[in-house]
């Protein structure tokens, strides 16, 4: 995928410290998108050897979330609500899909594809700059 050839490329040439507390939280969803019952979730995000597991990616998506949200800050990037609709919608099966099947998904999801389209538009900004070139972007992933 371009966004994580890019971000691995930008990881060799930028480096900082991450909270550990962003850390943490990362885990904890990392934990959470697994385990879906509430009470082992708390069970299992409580073992300090299974949280030194996920420990590594977790700095690694945190670093990424910050570099991204970084930039798109900085560029002011932004996604529309018609953005996040217009993907629902190719992604139900079209334009035509049903207003409340539309209107469901982007209260459920929205949040979720606004961050992925955000990340896209970020990855776009990044190699419009000419310091990676597409093809490295493609080649790396």
């Amino acid at each position: 995928e371009r966004e994580t050839a890019v971000l691995s490329k930008l990881e060799q040439v930028i480096d900082f410290e991450v909270p550990p507390a962003f850390v943490d939280q990362v885990i904890d969803n990392m934990i959470s998108s697994m385990v879906p019952n509430k009470e082992e979730r708390q069970k299992v995000a409580s073992d300090k050897k299974i949280r030194e597991v996920f420990r590594k990616e977790a700095l690694k998506k945190a670093k990424n979330s910050m570099l991204m949200g970084d930039i798109i800050a900085k560029e002011s990037i932004d996604v529309s609500d018609d953005e996040i609709k217009e993907y629902l919608g190719s992604q139900l099966g079209g334009a035509d899909e049903k207003a409340s099947e539309l209107e469901k998904a982007f209260k459920q999801y929205g949040s979720q594809v606004k961050e992925k389209i955000l990340f896209s538009k970020a990855v776009d900004k990044i190699i419009s700059y000419g310091t990676l070139k597409e093809e490295e972007t493609t080649r790396a992933a």
